[in-house]
């Protein structure tokens, strides 16, 4: 490379200074501020306090509020002013009038209090000491009554300034040196070495024992109390700190020594210096108008809580310095052009191209060196490698590099069929330099020059390449303007979808933060984090100072730096802060022209020059907001000088107008409240400085308001206010206790009343029982009596019943080995059975009548009787005739009714069973009833015909007989439905057949005779608690 010559020296000398600091201005023009500052102090809640030639201004960090405190004419200019305590301020005027205000209004006001310009007021104890300028010093009480006038050993100086050395003792600044002030003993002592001179301010140090002083033509002075305890006078030392006066040429109007022990010195004409460390290895910044100072006279200095410099200017407003952390480097006006379209960190310093100049910043202090290159074409990227080969990318006219210790640039010559054309961006990782351009990506080989090349035939989206980032992994990501992320790894491309929608995306920029996330930045999408599977959009709805993005980067505190133009964004955790208008950031951040340096500091190429941003400058700022109450209106009227407000029963709107005061970026400054008896919970957190209710009702309500910093940091303390809302009428106390004691007197007469009632009833009901009482004994003695005839009736019927049935001794003489199990449902039963012997023949009957109690024991009766009449029948010689001519009778007594009427379904079912003693064996015939037979330990369980005896005809009946040949030794049990349908068991289901047959089976094991009480016993067992449902009758007959 060859430095340009003429031109280039031409374009040396128009270079300005190489950094440009920014401070906030407050002006007329934009702010309403008089342009002529005097004063500044902060109070306890945080607003400033301006003097100024036309008044007194309160500042809040966003607006100003002018406060007319001199209700009279005369002169308003405001020349000095002290912060007392809690809401009371003080400040003095150039006419020597003096003014207390308290709570933001004027509370005390006395003209013509001293003698001239008032210099300096101070709190002592709980009195105030002011010095004017006409040689006046006098004691006040806090509320401005005169105590004492110590004026006279000053009446021959003229004072300019002031400050306290111990409650007693006072140094004073004159036009003639520095002096000694005792109050005690009314004395006024020059000191020696003080140089005769203009003494136009001072400042206590927070370092014990120190002093400092501006002069009008001798820089600074030093001043130290070098008295021991064992003194008894004061001992003052006056230095002269030459490493600082060399710099300083106009007289001194403000100082000032901040926390970092740096000195802040004010001059009128030069600006404002800076000297850091000024006790040890001293560095000194000279802020002008050249750099961004908005003017070079100053007039007061002040550093607020948050540290925040204010600096007051004669004729040019307010400033502030604070954002320290964004610096800026750009060439003066003379300059043609000065967009940078690339940077890039090198071993030298931050290198920048502005068209096809190449310009070296070495450190952050110095001026930018140029470099013109033979390529007449605009750079558009620049890369240097480890051992410090430095590659630069042409907009037309391809890519050069030149190696450390040769001269001159060399073209790279790609022996590709497809020339890379415009290349876009280069980037690097181990051997390799990754080129990106309108036609793809190029891999050069730095060893041997071999290019690869990528394209869409290799699997890129698209050929056109915005932007290449290299991880620590030496995977090569790819921005191109499509929906897909590309990465480019072992060889291969990888497409990663960023967005499902058809919406076309422009990835203009990646970089990686330090979990791995990747970031991209789009042109007109916002930015895009991808961590893994998620995809999360950020845009401008979500605090972007704009969608169309053009860079991005992270810094050492995993922030993510996003340029756009006009402005930067910065996304750090769930924080979004805008670094644009609202910092007076009004720069074009180009097309990834961004970088990061060895200090961890971020670089970036605007539209007019370079800026950067060194993270660790950006401090927490963990001061508290103040917070206070601006206004309270209910149904449009101001209530704002009232503690705590009355109202009388009604409904109100209700306003409450707050300001948290933060001076560092106030318009972050965020609320919550709250109003304690009407909301449930806090507010979420909210930039607006108003809570509006439109309808509060009776109660007592406790408002409650928090403020908050840009940094999430809660004021100290909340404000508060309480609001009582008188009940109406029927709400009050006295009403509510009168209506109680109304209630209660009327609840009581009610009972007497009741009670009386009550009686009377309770007379009547007695009598009325009585009678009843009779009448129902009566009644009870008739029922009892019929009962006992029914009972008695039904008695007798189960007496014949049982005369019709077989005797025990006679069952047992036919069939002697048998056991009869029979138990009734109520006293008389529908079941019942027949024995009847002619010759070897015995006839054997169980059957069921419809029904149960009474009107089956009648049914069993008519039946039994038409069976024996059949039994006596010479042409009835089977079972089965026997059910069909019993089936023929029953059918004829019950039907022989009207034909009209109702055909009774009345009837029974059978079994007939036929037993031939000499050969054993049995026929059988049954209606509707099955019969078990037990041979040789096994069960045969045998159906009944599917036809009863009697009821309705539906069709044919055919009752089919059994014929069956029994050993000695088997058993015959015949049986109704009794005992199979009761309800019982564990589960209270029915029994069933199945049951039925283990039942018989585990009572086969005994003797027939003792199989009744087995039986018997089972259906207890089985039956407990609940109630018998039918007749049961179970026959069992052992053959010989």
């Amino acid at each position: 490379m060859r430095l340009i010559l003429f031109i280039v020296f031409l374009f040396i000398s128009s270079l300005s200074q190489a950094q440009v600091f920014r401070f906030k201005s407050y002006t007329t023009e934009k702010d309403g501020l008089y342009p002529y500052i005097y004063s500044i102090h902060q109070d306890q809640t945080g607003f400033l306090w301006l003097g100024t030639g036309e008044g007194l201004y309160r500042f809040d960090g966003l607006s100003f509020k002018t406060l007319n405190i001199r209700k009279e004419e005369g002169d308003n200019f405001i020349s000095s002013g002290m912060y007392y305590s809690k809401e009371i301020n003080w400040f003095g005027y150039n006419d020597g009038a003096l003014a207390i205000v308290e709570n933001n209004k004027g509370k005390t006001f006395i003209k013509n209090a001293m003698n001239g310009t008032i210099t300096g007021i101070f709190r002592q104890g709980n009195n105030v000491i002011c010095f004017s300028q006409n040689g006046n010093a006098m004691i006040f009480d806090k509320e401005g009554n005169l105590i004492e006038n110590v004026s006279q050993p000053l009446q021959n100086i003229i004072i300019l300034s002031s400050a306290p050395i111990n409650k007693e003792s006072f140094l004073i600044g004159s036009d003639e040196g520095l002096f000694l002030f005792s109050i005690a003993s009314k004395t006024l002592t020059p000191i020696d070495e003080s140089p005769v001179t203009r003494i136009n301010c001072l400042f206590k140090s927070s370092v014990p024992n120190i002093w400092w002083a501006g002069t009008d033509d001798q820089g600074v002075l030093l001043i130290k109390n070098t008295s021991t305890s064992s003194e008894k006078e004061t001992v003052i030392r006056v230095l002269n700190p030459a490493p600082i006066n060399k710099y300083i040429n106009k007289p001194v109007t403000a100082i000032l020594q901040d926390n970092a022990k740096s000195l802040w010195v004010g001059t009128s004409g030069e600006g404002l210096f800076l000297f850091r460390d000024p006790d040890k290895e001293l560095s000194v910044e000279h802020y002008n108008l050249s750099n961004g100072l908005p003017s070079d006279f100053i007039k007061v200095l002040f550093s607020d809580k948050e540290n925040n410099l204010w600096i007051g200017t004669y004729g040019n407003g307010l400033a502030r310095f604070s954002d320290d952390y964004f610096s800026f480097y750009y060439q003066g006006p003379r300059n043609l052009e000065n967009n940078v379209t690339a940077c890039q960190h090198s071993n030298n310093g931050i290198l920048f191209a502005i068209n096809n100049v190449l310009m070296l910043l070495k450190n952050a202090e110095s001026k930018p060196i140029p470099y013109e290159l033979p390529i007449n074409d605009k750079i558009s990227a620049i890369y240097e490698t480890t051992d410090q080969t430095l590659w630069i990318g042409f907009q037309n006219a391809g890519l050069y590099y030149s190696q450390k210790g040769k001269k001159g640039l060399s073209q790279f010559i790609f022996e590709t069929p497809i020339q890379p054309g415009n290349i876009n961006c280069v980037t690097g990782f181990g051997e390799y330099i990754y080129a990106g351009s309108v036609n793809g990506m190029y891999i050069i080989n730095t060893i041997d020059k071999s290019v690869i090349h990528i394209s869409t035939a290799q699997g890129l989206p698209h050929n056109f390449i915005n932007h290449l980032y290299a991880d620590i992994q030496g995977n090569i990501w790819i921005a191109t303007p499509t929906n897909f992320l590309s990465k480019y790894s072992q060889k291969q491309v990888q497409k990663i979808s960023v967005t499902n929608n058809n919406e076309l995306i422009k990835i203009n920029s990646i970089c990686q933060d330090i979990s791995g996330k990747m970031w991209l930045a789009t042109y007109g999408h916002g930015v895009f984090m991808i961590d893994d599977s998620v995809v999360i959009n950020y845009n401008n709805s979500n605090g972007l100072v704009s969608n169309y993005c053009y860079s991005i980067i992270t810094d050492e505190s995993n922030a993510v730096w996003i340029g756009h133009r006009q402005g930067l964004t910065c996304i750090k955790g769930n924080t979004i802060r805008q670094y644009a208008k609202n910092k007076d950031i009004f720069l074009d951040f180009n097309l990834n022209a961004v970088c990061v340096d060895e200090n961890g500091w971020l670089w970036w190429g605007t539209s007019n020059g370079m800026a950067s941003y060194d993270f660790r400058k950006n401090r927490v700022n963990k001061s508290p907001p103040g917070i206070i109450l601006e206004s309270i209106t209910v149904n449009d009227k101001d209530y704002s000088d009232v503690q705590n407000i009355d109202l009388p029963y009604g409904n109100y709107k209700i306003r409450f107008n707050f300001t948290g005061i933060s001076m560092t970026e106030p318009e972050l400054v965020t609320y919550n409240y709250i109003l304690e008896g009407f909301d449930k919970e806090w507010t979420d957190h909210s930039s607006i400085s108003s809570a509006f209710y439109p309808r509060i009702d009776d109660g007592t309500f406790v408002f409650r308001v928090k403020a908050y910093n840009s940094n999430g940091i809660a004021s100290s303390s909340e404000t508060s206010i309480s609001i009582r809302i008188s009940a109406p009428l029927w709400k009050q106390w006295w009403f509510i206790a009168l209506c109680i004691a109304f209630l209660l007197y009327a609840f009581y007469i009610i009972i007497k009343i009741r009670e009386r009632n009550h009686k009377k009833l309770e007379e009547y009901l007695k009598k009325t029982l009585d009678e009843r009482t009779l009448e129902v004994i009566k009644q009870k003695e008739v029922i009892e009596l019929k009962n006992k005839d029914i009972t008695d009736s039904i008695n007798y019927a189960k007496r014949i019943q049982e005369a019709i049935l077989p005797s025990a001794h006679l069952f047992k003489r036919v069939l002697p080995d048998s056991f009869v199990f029979y138990r009734p449902r109520d006293i008389v039963s529908g079941d019942f059975y027949i024995v009847h012997q002619a010759g070897d023949l015995i006839i054997l009957i169980t059957a069921d009548a419809t029904g149960h109690g009474v009107p089956g024991a009648f049914m069993s009766l008519i039946c039994s009787t038409i069976i024996k009449d059949i039994l006596t029948k010479k042409s009835v010689d089977t079972p089965e005739m026997v059910l069909y001519e019993l089936d023929a009778e029953i059918k004829q007594i019950f039907n022989s009714g009207d034909e009209d009427s109702e055909k009774p379904r009345d009837g029974l079912d059978i079994t007939v069973c036929e037993l031939n003693t000499k050969t054993n064996c049995v026929r059988i015939a049954s209606a509707m009833r099955p019969f078990i037979i037990l041979s040789q330990g096994q069960l045969t369980y045998v159906k009944g015909s599917k036809f009863s005896i009697g009821g309705i005809e539906l069709q044919k009946k055919v009752f089919e007989q059994h014929c069956l040949q029994l050993q000695s030794g088997d058993s015959l049990y015949l049986f109704s439905d009794g005992l199979a349908d009761q309800f019982g068991g564990p589960q209270g289901k029915k029994l069933k057949i199945s049951g039925f047959k283990k039942l018989l089976t585990d009572a086969s094991e005994y003797p027939i005779s003792e199989q009744k009480v087995f039986i018997e016993k089972g259906f207890d067992d089985w039956k407990k608690n609940y109630p018998q449902i039918d007749d049961v009758l179970v026959v069992g007959i052992k053959i010989k």
